[in-house]
Order: structure tokens, then sequence, then C-alpha cells
């Protein structure tokens, strides 16, 4: 079966005692675990009773023997494997054949094996005793069309051609398209249809994350990846100042909520005061996190002389950046 196919059992609460997810797209694979964790195991026992493994770590024997024990204070118990294509390399996965033939009644078993291919003996056994979820990319057309039911679900129209713009721009990916398809739903508010302005925002929203992919790559001491970046940005035809103060902005954002969290404020009251949109939220936290105080105001520093530099020596902008990016340590 295909997601659309799984949505449609889940509906009618007719789960398998095991699945195999294959396939090529991860962003699916983590919508049909939350799928199954909603319908099997409420909130307050998923501490108990969700479980999950590691292929390239677990043991057969411990995932199955898991998921023969008796859920607690619970009917079923939720055992997740990521990265069930290693087993692909055993020798001996009878265990779990056998498991697969004859499973547990009070269990749901979950194999996450993207890139399995379909000629290996893992998939031919499996496939014949559970139901198997083929998780595969979109193609353009059908993102297009994804885009226009994800916006659907968030009570929005777009028009199929500004859909399928969204997808020429962003590509195929879902995880990207859903935080396009965030970010736009966001910032349409109370308003019920797109219009091709809107798009500009999203122009915008991809710049931010890029943004927010180059402080990572600063603070993570990837002097490489910060060039890289910078250079993509530059030659795309970003203005060099406006680089530079969107970089600025977000070192300003980070000491702002850095120093609110240390007066004892909420992370989303914090989120609210330097306006970090919802689905940014976790990227935000990882950096303030990451960030100490004072290597934040050295980053900063650093920055306003770049600043100066490109107002009163005429350096090459492209020259500075990537000497900034690759001088500034954050976080290491």
């Amino acid at each position: 079966m295909n997601y659309s196919e799984f949505l449609k059992t889940a509906r009618q609460k007719a789960i398998k005692p095991v699945y195999l997810l294959v396939g090529n797209e991860p962003f699916l694979v983590d919508r049909v675990l939350e799928t199954m964790e909603e319908l099997l195991v409420p909130p307050e026992q998923r501490e108990f009773n969700v479980s999950v493994f590691h292929g390239d770590s677990a043991q057969i024997r411990d995932i199955c023997l898991e998921a023969r024990t008796q859920p607690f204070l619970g009917e079923c118990r939720l055992v997740i494997v990521r990265n069930a294509a290693h087993f692909a390399r055993l020798k001996d996965i009878s265990l779990l054949i056998d498991y697969a033939q004859h499973p547990a009644e009070t269990a749901c078993l979950v194999l996450e094996a993207l890139g399995l291919k379909k000629e290996a003996k893992l998939f031919k056994e499996l496939s014949r005793c559970v139901e198997t979820i083929e998780l595969a990319s979109l193609k353009a057309r059908d993102a297009a069309t994804w885009v226009r039911n994800s916006m659907k679900n968030h009570g929005k129209l777009i028009p199929p051609a500004l859909a399928q713009e969204i997808v020429d721009v962003t590509g195929t990916d879902l995880a990207a398209l859903n935080n396009q398809v965030e970010a736009l739903a966001s910032y349409l508010g109370t308003r019920d249809e797109v219009t091709p302005e809107d798009l500009n925002y999203l122009a915008m929203t991809t710049f931010n994350e890029t943004i927010f992919d180059l402080t990572d790559a600063v603070g993570d001491g990837r002097p490489a990846d910060a060039v890289r970046l910078i250079r993509e940005m530059l030659a795309k035809g970003e203005n060099d100042f406006y680089l530079v103060t969107m970089i600025e902005w977000q070192l300003r954002r980070l000491y702002q909520a850095k120093a609110l969290l240390a007066k004892g404020k909420s992370f989303d009251d914090v989120c609210k005061a330097v306006r970090v949109m919802r689905f940014l939220r976790d990227r935000f936290r990882a950096q303030v996190e990451k960030f100490s105080l004072d290597e934040l105001a050295q980053a900063y520093d650093a920055l306003l002389d770049v600043t100066m530099k490109m107002r009163t020596t005429g350096a090459d902008t492209a020259t500075l950046l990537e000497t900034y990016a690759a001088s500034v340590s954050l976080g290491r």
C-alpha cells in the first residue's frame, strides 16, 4: 500500500500487527509513526509503551522480546525499528521472520527500512507476511497536488499554478515543502486564499532558513560550509549589505533570547518577543542552547567590524564575509 492507502485504513483503525516501511521519503515515515502513536498509545502511556530501536545497533531477539512484552497499563505496545534495512546484511533473520509470521496480539511492530531493495532476501520474506507501505518521493505534479491539499488542511486555498511555482522553486522534498506550507499558512493569517504576492514572502522565508544554516555552520566550526553558503547567496544576487544585516539580525535575536531565558522567561514568550516563526522554533532553540552570551557578543562585534570595512575600505565583500565565517568560532 502507499501512504494515502495507509491513512485510509488508519482512519478505519484497521491497524496490522507488523509493518514494513520502504521507499525513499523520510518525511512520510515520520507522518506514519506519528499516526501510529496517536491511534495506538495514549500520550500518558507513551513513556512506557513506545520503544525505539536502531537496526545498526539492536539485536533482533531484543526487539522481538520487547514486542512480546505485555503493554504496561495499556492495550498496545508500539515498537519502532529505525534503519531496519541494516538487517538485510545479517545471515540469520529467522527470529524476525518467525515473529512476523506469529506476531503478538498486543503490539504493533514497525520496521522502517528506507532504501531496502526489493530483491533483498529481507524484503522478499517480510513482504509475504507483513503489511508493506511504500513511501516514495513525489513527482512534481503530485507534489503540487500535495501542496494544495496541505494548504486545504490549514483552511487555505492556493491556485494550482501557484502550488506548482512553489514546487518549482523548492523541489519535491516533502519536508522542505511542508516548511513552505506552514510558513505560508501562518503568514496568511485570517485570509483564506494565496495570491502571487504572497510567494514573495516565501522567498524571504527561504532566505531566513539559509541564515539559520549559515549560523549553524559558523557555530559548528564548519567554515567551508559557511563560505559555500555565503558564495551561493551572493551568486543569487543577494545584496551584500542586506546579507550582513540579516546575519547581524540573527545574532542579535539569539543574544536577546539568551538574555531573556536567563531572566526566567519561557521559550514561547521569548520566541514571541524576538519574532521567531513557529516552524523555525526548534532550530532557534538549538542555536540558543549552543551559543554562550560571550560567544554571541564576540561574533556580533566581529560582524560590525566587517560592516565598517565594507563601507570604508572598498574591500571585496565576499572576501570579508568569507574571512569572517572562517575566523569566528561560536560554540566550539
